[in-house]
């Protein structure tokens, strides 16, 4: 079992200038915790899991088509890994 701190990171690019992608692209910084626990299946072979759990980071972001709209929008990135060592 183990557990750390992270600090997590994702750029805010918007990828096509199309009328109806909300722009800015969604980006930020977050702090997070991760968490894991594995196993030993032999001396030199082990199998674990780990969960990452950053905070939300908030982007605003508008809509131009017909009408224009903004929306709030609350991310996060929650990651599940399984490792084999």
């Amino acid at each position: 079992m183990g557990g750390a701190f992270m600090f997590s990171g994702q750029g805010a690019s918007t990828p096509n200038a199309a009328p109806d992608t909300a722009k800015p692209g969604v980006g930020g910084k977050a702090i997070g915790v991760v968490g894991s626990i594995g196993v030993f299946l032999s001396p030199h072979v082990s199998l674990a899991f780990e969960i990452s759990l950053p905070e939300r980071f908030d982007a605003m972001q508008e809509l131009h088509y017909f009408f224009s709209a903004q929306y709030d929008n609350h991310h996060r990135d929650v990651i599940l890994s399984g490792l084999f060592h």
